[in-house]
C-alpha cells in the first residue's frame, strides 16, 4: 500500500467515503477546507491501482487534531487504517506537534489505544429538533465580528482556529450568531447546513447552561433537525442539551489524546467544531 498526499482530485473521493459511513456532516466543502489549510496533512491511501482509505491531520502548533480516518469496507482488515494513522501521527511529530487528539468511533478505539492514544472523555453527540427563540443579545454574525470571535475562540479553545472559522463563516452566515453584552462578545455559535444542520464551534464566557444562541439558530432553521458535539467533561453544558430534549446518541465517540491533554476542555467551549478539526 502507498499513501500520498492529496490533490485537489481527491475531495470527491473522500466526500464519497464519508458519505458511504453515514457521516452527514461532511461535504466537498470540508474536504476543500482541510486541503487548503494544510495540503501536506491529507493523506490518501492507494492499493493495486486503487484508492482504498484516507485520513487528515490538522496542526495547531504544539497541538493537532487527526479525524476522517476510513478505509473502504473491501480493502479493511489488513492494517491499513493503523498505516494511515501511523503517518499521520509521523506528520504531526515533523510538524513540531506534541499532543494529538481525536475522537475515536467505539469500533476503533483498541486500535488507537494499540498507538498510544488514552481516553479523556466521551464526546458526546446530541440531535433532534428545537422550536427556538432568538432573543435580544443574540445577533447575526457580521463579517466585522471575526476577528474578536477569533480571539475568544483562541482564548477558550487553547488554539488558533481561525482559517476554520472564517471558511465557516464565509459559506454559512445564516447560522452564525454571537451573543453580545455591554459591547463585547462573550459567546458565538457557528453552524452549516449540509443534509443535517452540524452545530460548532460554540463557546460562550457567560453560562455553560444558557441556550440563547442554541435557540436563536434553531429559530432561523425553522425546525430542521440539528446535531452537535460535546464533551462529557463540560456536565452543566450536557445537562442542559438534554433538558433540552435532544437525543443522546449511545455511540457517541472517545475523545482520545496522544500526549497532554487540555485542549478544548475549558468550560467555555459548549460545542466542538468538528472531530477532526477540535
Amino acid at each position: 500500500m502507498d499513501i500520498r498526499i492529496f490533490t485537489a482530485d481527491d475531495i470527491e473521493f473522500a466526500a464519497g467515503l464519508t458519505h458511504s459511513e453515514g457521516w452527514l456532516s461532511e461535504t466537498p466543502e470540508v474536504f476543500h477546507d482541510f486541503y487548503h489549510y494544510r495540503p501536506d496533512g491529507c493523506f490518501i491511501a492507494e492499493e493495486e491501482g486503487r484508492r482504498v482509505g484516507m485520513v487528515v491531520a490538522a496542526p495547531y502548533g504544539r497541538d493537532g487534531f487527526i479525524g476522517e480516518l476510513i478505509v473502504h469496507p473491501e480493502w479493511r482488515g489488513a492494517g491499513r487504517g493503523k498505516a494511515l494513522m501511523a503517518h499521520a501521527i509521523a506528520f504531526h511529530t515533523a510538524s513540531g506537534v506534541k499532543n494529538v487528539y481525536l475522537d475515536g468511533v467505539l469500533a476503533a478505539v483498541p486500535l488507537y489505544e494499540r498507538l498510544g492514544f488514552r481516553k479523556i472523555c466521551r464526546s458526546l453527540r446530541f440531535s433532534g429538533k428545537l422550536s427556538g427563540e432568538k432573543t435580544a443579545p443574540v445577533e447575526k454574525m457580521l463579517e466585522d465580528d471575526l476577528p474578536e470571535v477569533i480571539r475568544l475562540d483562541h482564548f477558550s479553545f487553547g488554539a488558533d482556529r481561525s482559517f476554520f472559522l472564517r471558511q465557516k463563516w464565509f459559506r454559512s452566515q445564516d447560522t452564525c450568531f454571537v451573543y453580545r453584552t455591554g459591547g463585547r462578545i462573550n459567546g458565538f455559535l457557528m453552524a452549516s447546513k449540509n443534509r443535517i444542520i452540524s452545530v460548532g464551534p460554540w463557546v460562550q464566557e457567560h453560562s455553560s447552561d444558557d441556550p440563547a444562541l442554541l435557540l436563536a439558530l434553531a429559530a432561523a432553521i425553522r425546525g430542521e433537525r440539528l446535531r452537535l458535539g460535546v464533551l462529557e467533561s463540560n456536565k452543566q453544558a450536557a445537562d442542559m442539551l438534554i433538558a433540552l430534549g435532544l437525543e443522546l446518541d449511545l455511540d457517541s465517540p472517545w475523545r482520545m489524546v496522544l500526549g497532554q491533554r487540555g485542549l478544548g476542555e475549558a468550560h467555555t467551549c459548549l460545542a466542538i467544531g468538528s472531530a477532526a478539526s477540535g
